[in-house]
């Protein structure tokens, strides 16, 4: 049985500032990884970015430069952790329109990029 069918990328074409800063904030605040999900049908691996911040108006500065994910929400879950919006983008064509412009700002988190783009073509 088939799925649906990828959707397609709606990741903007970034300058080179917009697309230095985005990975600046990728490189400090977020987080490159992919994960299991388990379903009736089976483990499936899945490709993702996201980026983390405790004001709103980062997160939405993320959305409106890159131009596709999606943002959610984290309420307190202790004391010391503050609540935070979280930017996230999983769509394979998505990471790979995204990762491509913003690798050469990458420095720490660069061969976690590279691996999730390997990953992101085999999925």
């Amino acid at each position: 049985m088939k799925g649906p069918a990828p959707r397609p990328s709606r990741v903007r074409k970034m300058t080179v500032v917009e697309a230095a800063w985005v990975g600046a904030m990728l490189e400090g605040e977020g987080c490159i990884r992919t994960y299991r999900r388990t379903t009736n049908r089976g483990t499936h691996w899945h490709p993702e970015v996201t980026i983390g911040s405790t004001e709103v108006e980062t997160i939405a500065t993320i959305l409106r430069l890159v131009g596709d994910g999606g943002v959610y929400f984290r309420p307190r879950v202790t004391p010391t952790r503050r609540p935070m919006w979280v930017w996230t983008l999983g769509a394979q064509a998505a990471l790979h329109d995204l990762l491509s412009q913003v690798m050469e700002f990458l420095t720490s988190k660069r061969e976690d990029a590279e691996v999730l783009l390997v990953h992101a073509r085999r999925v």
